[in-house]
């Protein structure tokens, strides 16, 4: 079954080609060891090589069903090396994998394993890098497949290959090397890196908020709101940045592997420098377990930080919304009582208007002689009429500016935080009414 999917992934899969090389390291019984790299070419034998990958750069190298060799030659690599049919069908994992197989038959007992990170992408170039290995018990040899960008450094874990293969080699040591060069000081300094952002970030927003605006107005950590958010966004990436819980996984399924490889290999292989550099490798696993638990929980308490700084900032862009709004709707209530009183003083002085136009038309006529006349003493009207409207309208105005004045000081921004904190000691009483909660302190306290 699994030929038969392999045979049918290679026909969908395409080529993309990369520069190759292999790597050849033989340890002998004398104690004579050989260490040799050199170009791959097409016709060379890829029996019995530790092959390695040069660094890729097609940013579609580790895209599904993507090949770095011609057909034939890949199924050529994958048969004579011994390697796992199912590496074609991991090409679109996501996150850290690692699976492994044990053949223990006694006449052809070979383990076979595959890890890979390549799912993650920076831009348009790939960041990923696989491994496909296969150990034959009969033989003692050890083969594999290597492929990864620059940013994987694979040459860093190779050269590390060299220095810790002799006397004696292991099949689990390269990706233990690969594992401890993922899990390196670099990836602890980025979470410390991420903490010091956050508590300058806490710091800042302290200040921000404590004082107004003014005290901090040219400040460095006076931040805007898109600064914050961009910082709370990176150091959020940062932190989910290889998720310790699923490189524990990885890890507890290699020690797995490396318990079972153990207990099928013959006694006679199971020499004292095998033996030791297998005792080495399980302790370098329970080193990086304990230190992806302890980077659990660091990383756990970074992500509920930022959690909180988030929430802080929302309540108070909240609160500002909240007090705009306020400001608003002040306004709005202002314009109505402005418009009321236009009301009042249109239905004062309109009937009054209305009445006077009314009886003023020609088909109303009081005069007894029909020849009425303009009165001389007309000028009284408008010297009246003038002054009393002046007065009655700048009354009026006088009092909206007065109301409008009041209005504004209650608005001031102190005033205004001042009743924001009374609100909220209003709130907290409530709630320790309700629930019987009190304040206590040690008055001896030092």
């Amino acid at each position: 079954m699994e030929e038969y999917l392999f045979l049918e992934q290679l026909k969908g899969c395409s080529c993309i080609p990369e520069e190759t090389r292999y790597l050849e390291i033989l340890n002998y019984s004398d104690g004579e060891n050989l260490s040799e790299s050199h170009p791959l070419r097409s016709d060379d034998d890829f029996l019995n090589f530790l092959v390695r990958k040069g660094n890729a750069k097609d940013p579609n190298t580790f895209s599904p069903n993507v090949i770095t060799l011609e057909n034939p030659l890949y199924q050529s690599l994958i048969r004579n090396m011994r390697l796992p049919l199912r590496i074609l069908e991991t090409s679109s994992v996501v996150g850290p994998f690692f699976w492994w197989t044990l053949n223990a038959r006694p006449s052809d007992a070979c383990l076979q394993l595959i890890f890979r990170k390549s799912d993650v992408k920076w831009g348009d170039s790939s960041r990923g890098w696989e491994i496909s290995l296969s150990y034959t018990v009969n033989t003692r040899v050890t083969s594999a497949y290597i492929k990864g960008t620059v940013s994987a450094e694979i040459q860093t874990v190779i050269e590390q290959l060299k220095s810790c293969s002799t006397p004696a080699t292991h099949p689990f040591l390269l990706p233990i090397l690969m594992l401890r060069h993922e899990l390196s000081l670099k990836n602890d300094k980025m979470q410390q890196d991420v903490r010091a952002k956050i508590r300058m970030l806490d710091n800042a927003l302290n200040k921000r908020y404590k004082f107004g605006g003014g005290a901090t107005y040219g400040s460095e950590d006076d931040l805007t709101l898109d600064a914050i958010n961009h910082i709370l966004a990176d150091s959020q990436a940062r932190v989910l940045w290889k998720r310790p819980q699923a490189w524990q996984n990885s890890v507890r399924r290699m020690r797995e592997a490396m318990v079972s490889f153990w207990e099928h290999l013959p006694d006679k292989d199971k020499r004292q420098e095998l033996e030791k550099l297998h005792l080495d490798l399980l302790s370098c696993l329970d080193y990086v377990e304990v230190k992806l638990e302890g980077l659990e929980h660091y990383s756990y308490v970074s992500l509920e930080r930022l959690n909180m700084l988030r929430e802080i900032v929302e309540s108070r862009l909240n609160a500002e919304i909240a007090s705009q709004q306020h400001h608003l709707a002040n306004a709005s209530r202002r314009d109505g009582a402005s418009m009321k009183t236009l009301a009042v003083l249109g239905s004062v002085f309109l009937p009054g208007a209305f009445l006077s136009s009314m009886f003023s038309m020609p088909f109303f006529d009081f005069s007894s002689n029909m020849n009425g006349a303009v009165s001389k003493s007309l000028w009284i009207y408008f010297v009246l009429m003038i002054p009393l409207t002046i007065i009655v309208v700048g009354s009026w105005w006088l009092l909206d500016r007065r109301t409008v004045h009041a209005n504004e000081v209650d608005e001031d921004e102190d005033v205004a935080e001042e009743h924001m904190n009374k609100l909220e000691a209003q709130i907290m009483a409530r709630i320790r009414k309700r629930t019987g909660a009190r304040l206590t302190w040690n008055i001896n306290a030092p």
